[in-house]
């Protein structure tokens, strides 16, 4: 398994922008997966990650300058949204004994904030491990789960990746009483500061099963650790557009407070519910529910 994770980044690396290729000389290889991981391996600037967030993440076309340096966002640069798809996202939370309680709040404060920048369709559902994994929530519409979100309580242990990514699968996906929609966009956002420590031969196999069938993963990767980075960059499922690092906790809550808070007001609400996308979308639930 170990083989295989390994093969499978190298080729991510030698396909990556297309600017490798296998006919070059070991000492160009070499230079090339060095510039890869060491562009993997820093830690951007807040805004920045801000910006690929907001773009990849809550789907969110936001101009440049935008508010995403603190400017005061009017109404001419409001982010435009896209209501073609809507989603469904389980949040993968690392409680471990590596997260202390404090940072443990930090990040779901951080989930909170994120969930009021999303789009306000979404669906959510949230997982929290430690020496085992645990479900909190099935899911639930944004303001119920901001409110259970607050509810979780901090856990010790170790860090078991992957049964958190087996109960996703399983308890969310595949289920039938997880409340999960027919049609929409399933995603994975995970939290974690470090390589998984419970069975972790699995842990590139669970996410590779969700990813083979179309599930999305994203990653934040909390700490300025290195050793054991490539299982995080074998998790997310693209490392430019999935894989976000901060320093720490206190770190992903500053970016979350860069993005811009949902813009609609009322009048722009009443628009949308009337528009076409929006009477598609309620076709697919009614399909859903029958």
């Amino acid at each position: 398994m170990a083989s295989i994770a390994v093969w499978v980044i190298v080729f991510g690396i030698l396909t990556y922008n297309g600017n490798c290729y296998v006919w070059q000389s070991r000492s160009q290889l070499m230079a090339y997966v060095d510039k890869y991981f060491k562009n993997v391996y820093n830690i951007p600037p807040r805004q920045q990650t801000a910006a690929r967030l907001t773009k990849y993440f809550l789907k969110r076309i936001v101009p440049v300058g935008a508010n995403i340096k603190g400017r005061k966002i009017t109404k001419r640069s409001y982010p435009s949204v896209e209501y073609a798809q809507f989603y469904d996202t389980i949040f993968i939370i690392d409680s471990s004994s590596s997260v202390n309680r404090r940072n443990f709040k930090r990040g779901i404060q951080a989930l909170q904030k994120l969930i009021d920048r999303g789009h306000p369709d979404s669906y959510y559902s949230a997982i929290t491990f430690a020496s085992d994994a645990r479900l909190e929530f099935r899911f639930v519409n944004k303001k119920i789960a901001k409110l259970l979100l607050r509810n979780i309580k901090h856990r010790r242990g170790r860090t078991n990746t992957q049964a958190a990514l087996r109960m996703a699968w399983y308890d969310l996906i595949r289920s039938n009483s997880s409340n999960i929609r027919y049609g929409s966009v399933r995603r994975i956002f995970l939290i974690t500061d470090g390589l998984s420590n419970v069975k972790h031969h699995l842990t590139l196999f669970q996410g590779f099963r969700l990813k083979a069938n179309g599930i999305q993963i994203y990653v934040m990767a909390i700490g300025r650790y290195r050793q054991g980075f490539e299982e995080i960059l074998g998790l997310a499922s693209t490392a430019h557009a999935h894989l976000y690092r901060v320093g720490h906790m206190k770190g992903f809550q500053r970016v979350a407070d860069l993005i811009p808070t949902w813009p609609l007001n009322k009048n722009e609400v009443d628009s949308w519910k009337t528009s076409v996308k929006y009477r598609r979308y309620l076709f697919k639930t009614r399909i859903r529910m029958i």
